[in-house]
């Protein structure tokens, strides 16, 4: 008699991989609850923690270089810029950013200072682009599109981690411990240090940083 127990095994295994699938495909950044990637119409384009671990990039302004049709520049070591359908400036009004859901958008100076955007990217679950007009769900700062950073739930960040990473401008360290107060209450705390090469400016001094 032949032993069919693997094949139980294989369609186990398939199933994972589709319910996988089925999360990565999922965007909640169009209309503010979860839709399948594929049906959304709008120009929407999601980078996964897989894809940015294979980026080895140090911020999120390096790893939004990955999206298609987004305009990324960097003044100098510290100030960059991010906009969408060309739209360049140092802050940029017409560009709505968001972490977990919550807007990263400076009122009083019009735009996000993106230096100040931080989090250790390996606790970043995805993020998820919006070329295109964004007001109506949104707001007024959607005009030109939607940036959504989406963090990893914290129960599943427990633990210690610690990294280094260095690239030809800068260095960086980071450490983040998790930890639960029950089963049902979770936290996670961090920290990172980083230092960065001066800038100079076209006449060969010091840029500001």
């Amino acid at each position: 008699m032949m032993n069919q127990e693997p094949e139980f095994h294989l369609m186990g295994d398939l199933e994972d991989e589709f319910e996988w699938l089925q999360a990565e495909t999922m965007i909640y950044s169009v209309n503010k609850y979860p839709e399948d990637l594929f049906t959304i119409p709008a120009a929407v384009y999601k980078i996964n923690s897989d894809d940015i671990c294979r980026s080895a990039a140090l911020n999120i302004p390096d790893i939004l270089r990955l999206t298609p049709g987004t305009h990324v520049s960097q003044f100098n070591t510290s100030d960059w810029s991010i906009s969408i359908r060309g739209f360049t400036a140092e802050l940029v009004n017409n560009l709505l950013v968001m972490m977990d859901g919550r807007t990263l958008y400076t009122p009083i100076f019009s735009g996000v200072f993106w230096n100040y955007v931080d989090t250790i990217i390996e606790d970043i679950d995805s993020i998820e682009v919006i070329r295109g007009p964004g007001g109506t769900i949104w707001g007024a700062n959607a005009v030109n599109g939607v940036i959504n950073i989406i963090s990893k739930k914290v129960q599943d960040t427990q633990g210690m981690f610690m990294t280094y990473d260095a690239s030809f401008n800068q260095v960086q360290t980071s450490v983040r411990y998790g930890g639960s107060l029950d089963s049902q209450r979770f936290y996670r705390v961090w920290m990172k240090a980083f230092k960065k090469k001066k800038s100079r400016n076209s006449c060969g001094g010091i840029a500001r940083l």
